[in-house]
């Protein structure tokens, strides 16, 4: 990781009187692949078109690379590219036309142009449709089209708002070996999504964002860790047991289950632990750490 490229402080932002964001403080580095998610309606976009300066909070700041973006948007606009929906008036460019013309306006060396499209109409699987008009584009093909224009300028931050809609496993996949080689060579992607289960096998770190307030913050280290729920007829003495064995760590005993945190390699010993000293195991529920987290954050949220 290296020095904060985004720096927000204290923002809020209000339509009329519905506050989409409120008193949101948030520091993400470059070298890494930054999450932001949240349910529909949490003000993740909101805060995407206020980092890239097409909206402008009530109150606080955000920095960009040390420039604040309420004073220099025109400087911030060189560091930052976004994922946007398509204006019509594009429709008679075929896909070469468009992407040469986006690589321009972002002040590629005309040397480069040409390689660069090419490599990226490759990487988004579009070869067939290189020349062929983008009115006749489906969704999919759209949002490639899309990430592909987001890549193709001299950025150091892109910002992707919802990048996996319509796209298939294998586009996902090719995009997430580039997104990987991109972040290392210290820029910075921020992701947004509701699809939890697609977005974290991308970012590195994310925030979760619930009624326009940061309510927590994950790293992916913790990720090989697991939640496990024993269903038992003695959840007493099963947590008694479990106790007893290393790196387990008990979040909770209620009247039939027993919620543990541990290494996924630790599951099977425990298992075996448990028969041996006689308890009778009617379940044994693995669920994903950082999804318990997410979800536990937003339940949280809710009460407040």
């Amino acid at each position: 990781m290296g020095t904060a490229n985004i720096y927000v402080d204290r923002v809020t932002k209000y339509y009329g009187r519905v506050r989409a964001l409120d008193n949101v403080s948030l520091s993400i580095e470059e070298g890494q692949i930054f999450g932001i998610f949240g349910p529909n309606g949490a003000g993740k976009s909101t805060l995407f078109r206020t980092i890239s300066g097409l909206t402008r909070p009530n109150y606080g700041e955000v920095f960009v690379r040390g420039a604040p973006v309420s004073l220099n948007y025109t400087r911030v606009r060189r560091h930052v590219s976004q994922l946007l929906e398509l204006p019509e008036v594009y429709d008679y460019m075929t896909l070469w036309e468009y992407l040469r013309f986006f690589a321009r306006m972002g002040k590629v060396e005309p040397r480069l142009i040409d390689g660069l499209v090419w490599d990226w109409i490759m990487n988004i699987g579009m070869i067939d449709q290189a020349h062929q008009p983008i009115r006749g584009f489906s969704i999919g093909q759209r949002q490639r089209m899309e990430i592909a224009r987001a890549f193709l300028t001299n950025a150091k931050i892109v910002l992707l708002d919802e990048p996996f809609i319509a796209l298939d496993i294998a586009i996902t996949e090719r995009l997430h070996r580039y997104f990987d080689d991109w972040v290392r060579e210290g820029r910075l992607i921020v992701i947004t999504s509701h699809n939890l289960d697609a977005a974290l096998k991308f970012v590195d770190e994310f925030a979760i964002l619930s009624r326009g307030r940061v309510v927590d913050r994950v790293s992916m280290t913790d990720q090989h860790e697991v939640l496990i729920t024993v269903r038992t007829d003695d959840a007493a003495g099963t947590a008694v047991t479990l106790e007893g064995i290393e790196n387990v760590v008990i979040q909770s005993v209620g009247a039939t289950d027993v919620k543990v945190q541990c290494g996924q390699e630790t599951v099977p010993e425990m298992v075996k632990r448990l028969v041996e000293d006689g308890a009778v195991i009617y379940e044994v529920r693995e669920e994903n750490l950082i999804e318990a987290l997410y979800r536990r954050a937003l339940k949280n949220a809710r009460r407040r």
